[in-house]
């Protein structure tokens, strides 16, 4: 494991029980997700699906706790169930 996965790796481990007490569903995508399954993509960022409104005051509050933004909404009406 690289310098960077070893930052992400520690940067998740401070954002996953932060969004654990979200109390909603998540899940990790992107370039880590690959990563996780061994399938080599460059790391330049952490992204996270969470199934919260952007504009919830919780969710909100973590975004600021970590100066994190955001920069893709999923539309929900779109997504398999």
């Amino acid at each position: 494991m690289g310098p960077v996965e070893q930052a992400a790796v520690s940067a998740l481990t401070q954002i996953i029980p932060e969004v654990e007490a979200l109390n909603c569903k998540w899940v990790i995508t992107g370039g880590f997700a690959c990563y996780v399954y061994c399938v080599k993509r460059k790391l330049t960022d952490i992204d996270i699906d969470i199934d919260v409104g952007k504009d919830e005051p919780r969710f909100v509050s973590m975004l600021e706790k970590f100066n994190a933004s955001i920069t893709q909404l999923v539309d929900n009406n779109s997504l398999m169930r």
